[in-house]
């Protein structure tokens, strides 16, 4: 079996996203219920105080009122423990993705090593992200994007250099859907980037709005996609025309750290932070990345984007300058004059 064939294989193997809410329409008829049985069992005492005597239609009353009581009490005991146990299957599913996602880049370092013939690394890591954006969305329950941003230099000949952020790779449900995609953003006028990147100490690891309708409106929020001329309309906290394709996001920053003296904003690069991009996974439904645990899953994903990346990086440059190396050996090979032999010397006659 090929490479890309097991790769395929794998991938049809991994869980499949499905939004189901059964359960929520089983907690409604419970609690319904319930509100039925608080109205009949004072309904039931009430008419036999009356009446003075315990008549069958009391006692039915009452006997419906315990029962309907005693159904919703162990419908929110099944709910309760489903859901606790369907929360657990759905994290226990990341480990499928998270071993999908380190056999694509197994498989993409080693046809390096071994010069085999190989995709382009934005295709590679589409395939990562749209691994994450499938894993996300299976744990969520609701359908999640993900991309990777890249972090660039913009003019050197400014005095300052800014930082900008451009797409590098989208999942493949969202793609199509993008059409801004190689566009600059600057770093620093985005609410998300500029906090991972200038916050003062302590800087936060990630960057998490469950509701970016109440940022926005209370101007805690910017994003260089938000036209400057854009006019809110907005009702009791929520934005009807709001432009961009998510209420929620969680940005992790795909970065070593050396030191934790964060870069001043006229700097390019700090040297002491290596800086590659950052992670990014939204969703249009609010309050989707409540769950704490849901960071440390992001954040393990970018460090390992992080040592892909890296370590492709570091051998192709290693190769660069190798091949450098042998040009200007055979250069040097060239301008060097090859050795002339000495004619033997002649007998001298007596």
């Amino acid at each position: 079996m090929k490479g890309h064939d097991f790769k395929r294989k794998l991938e049809e193997s991994l869980p499949k996203y499905s939004e189901t809410k059964f359960w929520w329409t089983w907690s409604f008829w419970g609690n319904l219920a319930s509100i039925g049985g608080f109205v009949a069992l004072p309904f039931s005492f009430y008419v036999t105080r009356n009446r003075g005597v315990w008549d069958w239609a009391s006692i039915s009353v009452a006997v419906t009122a315990v029962l309907v009581l005693f159904i919703f009490s162990l419908t929110v005991l099944i709910y309760a423990q489903t859901t606790l146990s369907r929360s657990r299957y759905r994290h226990a599913n990341a480990v499928h993705f998270f071993h999908y996602v380190s056999h694509i880049m197994r498989d993409y370092m080693a046809k390096t090593i071994r010069k085999d013939k190989t995709r382009g690394l934005d295709e590679e890591l589409q395939d990562i992200v749209t691994a994450i954006a499938n894993c996300f969305s299976i744990i969520i329950g609701r359908r999640c994007r993900c991309c990777i941003k890249v972090v660039e230099v913009g003019d050197s000949s400014l005095l300052e250099q800014l930082l900008y952020v451009r797409t590098f790779a989208r999942d493949a449900q969202s793609a199509p859907h993008a059409h801004s995609d190689n566009e600059l953003h600057a770093l620093a006028d985005n609410t998300d980037f500029s906090s991972l990147c200038y916050s003062p100490l302590p800087f936060p690891r990630v960057y998490i709005a469950n509701d970016l309708h109440t940022l926005f409106l209370n101007r805690k929020y910017n994003n260089t996609s938000i036209k400057e001329d854009y006019q809110a309309d907005s009702k009791r906290g929520k934005i009807l025309n709001w432009p961009l394709p998510y209420v929620s996001t969680l940005v992790v920053p795909i970065r070593y750290v050396a030191d934790f003296s964060p870069p001043k904003k006229n700097e390019s690069i700090s040297q002491n932070w290596i800086f590659w991009g950052f992670l990014c996974i939204d969703c249009n439904h609010k309050n989707a990345f409540l769950d704490p645990d849901l960071l440390e899953l992001a954040g393990g994903f970018a460090d390992s984007i992080y040592s892909f990346v890296s370590n492709v990086e570091h051998r192709r440059e290693t190769e660069e300058e190798l091949f450098s190396i042998r040009e200007e050996l055979k250069l040097c090979k060239n301008r060097t004059p090859s050795p002339q032999k000495t004619p033997p010397k002649k007998p001298t006659s007596k």
